[in-house]
């Protein structure tokens, strides 16, 4: 549920602002992208309760009491998410940034080792035809 997926996310993604070591960044970028793809399919959805709300205050209807608040309440909390999402990402951005350097890195050398072993393997190859 969307009540659920909020709760996980503001204790997931409150540890990081905490300052908590423990995390994976793979994790935690894992959440921040969840919330990024929910977005604005989450958006729509409360706009379109509060519009079916209004619509049965309209004609009469009553609803539960834990509606109101709820209507009210969710997309607050979930524009709290979001911006928990973006602190989230400022405050990773110079691990992101330093893991990004290191894997350039590594590609790098990966793509050095690759160039070396076929010079050797084209001046060393067997059947070369000549």
């Amino acid at each position: 549920s969307v009540q659920s997926f909020m709760a996980r996310v503001e204790l997931e993604l409150g540890r990081v602002v905490e300052g908590a070591q423990d995390l994976e960044l793979q994790d935690v970028m894992s959440i921040i992208r969840e919330v990024t793809v929910r977005s604005s399919a989450t958006d729509g959805m409360f706009s379109q309760l509060e519009h079916i709300y209004k619509l049965l205050q309209k004609f009469g209807i009553e609803v539960p009491t834990w509606v109101p608040n709820a209507v009210h309440t969710a997309p607050k909390r979930w524009a709290e998410v979001k911006k928990l999402r973006d602190k989230c990402r400022g405050l990773l951005e110079d691990v992101i940034n330093h893991q990004a350097l290191r894997l350039r890195d590594k590609v790098s050398e990966f793509s050095s080792i690759v160039a070396k072993f076929r010079e050797v393997f084209l001046a060393e190859m067997p059947f070369a035809g000549n």
